[in-house]
């Protein structure tokens, strides 16, 4: 390990070289549309969001836990800061002022996450990480039991009513990550053999298939990364499979994602087979990218652009709170402390539906359309709760948490509690939904993975290590 941190402080002078390179690059080549200022502002952003992962590279005691604020800094440099340099992007009809002022905004909120979460380390307590299993080196058996997991998470893919009983949806996601991402883990330590192999690679192509038929491009992309988190914290390697066919699948069928969705969410295939969908979504690429070729014009990769484009979102809510939108006074965060109670518990408990909400509230959406959720990322929810301040101190608060998970939940002592502590954390690198949604299954899915993993190793209690150190 030390020598990988030797390598990366040897190689500082070309990401110097990197950083003024895209620098020259950004502010040479932005477009009329947005000022010299909005242009810098936009490259402080993307330059603030890659800090983390720099810092995660050099430092060794940072390198050794889960990447969840280098992977949360990134995500604020594509949805804040790289949308800037787009002509695509849409701001909403709101004024320079606003965007400016979200863009300040932005990188303070950046400024104020790194300051709760690297300062944290020097007050938080000594916590202990959680100890999700009992150590088992049984390899075959955890093999076996992680398939029958597998198969018990796709059950929910194949029979939506499951998905209707309370609280029991929630424990799909989280039982399909544990299984697959255990398996993945011995499969790059060779602690499979060569069927078992064949079996883990079959089984991961029929999951990114199923999850592509869904629509939710989102789902394959993610569970690549969530891969590629695995194998970095395993062999300190860039993964480039697994990210290149990531950003492969988000560039290559964002495009045609619309039209397939309203074919088979709306249309007569509404309930047709995982196989046929697929058909219609290899058809539809096809068919697109034909007419492209034929056409002599470039992929459109506006949907993509709008897509991402979280700053425009963060500019509308600054340009009418409170001017024609009054703050929301923390009403998005009055589930945060009970959402952790399952709803066969609580039959009457509220419903996260903020996203219709923040729809109508800030004129993304018709007045008549009560289908349809605008995701709210926490920087404009902070603001439209409080302001400048909520911005201020809700990143400074989400920066100690990060620091409090990274100390409970990082924990390399065997296969899976590493698994299980990234499972709970990988969802809070992408935080594009209210903070209650995405806070709110932290306990739960904590408790689950705990009784889950326990019974997964329950007969073995042999310590096993998955590198050295």
């Amino acid at each position: 390990m030390d020598k990988v941190i030797q390598r990366a402080l040897n190689h500082k002078p070309y990401f110097m070289v990197l950083l003024i390179a895209a620098f020259w690059f950004f502010t040479k080549n932005h477009h009329e549309l947005i000022s010299n200022y909005q242009a810098f502002l936009g490259l402080s952003i993307i330059a603030l969001g890659a800090l983390p992962s720099f810092i995660h590279l050099i430092k060794a005691e940072e390198s050794r836990l889960i990447p969840l604020v280098p992977l949360h800094g990134l995500f604020y440099s594509i949805t804040f800061g790289i949308p800037v340099f787009s002509e695509k992007i849409n701001w909403f009809n709101s004024s320079t002022e606003a965007v400016n002022h979200s863009l300040m905004l932005t990188i303070v909120g950046l400024v104020m996450l790194y300051i709760g979460y690297y300062g944290a380390r020097h007050f938080m307590p000594a916590f202990r990480p959680i100890r999700f299993s009992s150590h088992s080196r049984d390899d075959r058996r955890l093999f076996f039991s992680c398939i029958a997991l597998f198969v018990i998470s796709l059950l929910f893919e194949f029979f939506p009513l499951l998905v209707s009983i309370p609280s029991l949806n929630q424990i799909a996601a989280p039982t399909g990550s544990l299984s697959i991402g255990i398996l993945f883990v011995l499969h790059i330590t060779n602690r499979l053999q060569s069927w078992e192999r064949t079996v883990f690679i079959c089984i991961t192509i029929f999951l990114i298939l199923v999850k592509l038929a869904s629509g939710l491009l989102a789902q394959p992309v993610f569970t690549l990364i969530f891969f590629s988190i695995l194998y970095w914290q395993m062999r300190r390697k860039i993964p480039w499979l697994p990210v290149l066919l990531a950003c492969s699948l988000t560039f290559m069928l964002q495009p045609v994602k619309d039209q397939f969705r309203h074919l088979t969410w709306y249309g007569e295939s509404l309930n047709i087979g995982h196989y046929e969908k697929l058909k219609i979504f290899t058809e539809v690429g096809v068919k697109y990218y034909l007419a492209k070729s034929d056409e002599g014009s470039n992929i459109d990769f506006d949907s993509l652009s709008d897509r991402l484009a979280h700053i425009s979102t963060f500019s509308v809510v600054v340009n009418d709170t409170p001017q024609s939108v009054p703050y929301w006074n923390g009403e998005t965060y009055k589930n945060l402390f009970t959402s952790f109670i399952p709803r066969f518990l609580w039959q009457d408990k509220p419903r996260e539906e903020y996203g219709l909400a923040f729809g109508h509230r800030y004129g993304f959406l018709d007045s008549d359309d009560d289908d349809t959720s605008v995701n709210m990322p926490w920087l404009p929810e902070f603001y439209a709760n409080f302001g400048w301040k909520g911005v201020v101190f809700g990143m400074f608060f989400v920066g100690v948490l990060f620091r409090y998970f990274m100390i409970i939940y990082n924990n390399h002592d065997s296969v899976v509690d590493m698994v299980a502590g990234l499972t709970i954390c990988f969802r809070l690198f992408y935080p594009e939904s209210n903070l209650s949604m995405m806070l709110g299954g932290i306990a739960t899915n904590t408790a689950f993975l705990f009784v889950l993993s326990r019974m997964l190793t329950i007969k073995h209690r042999d310590e096993v290590v998955l590198y050295e150190r």
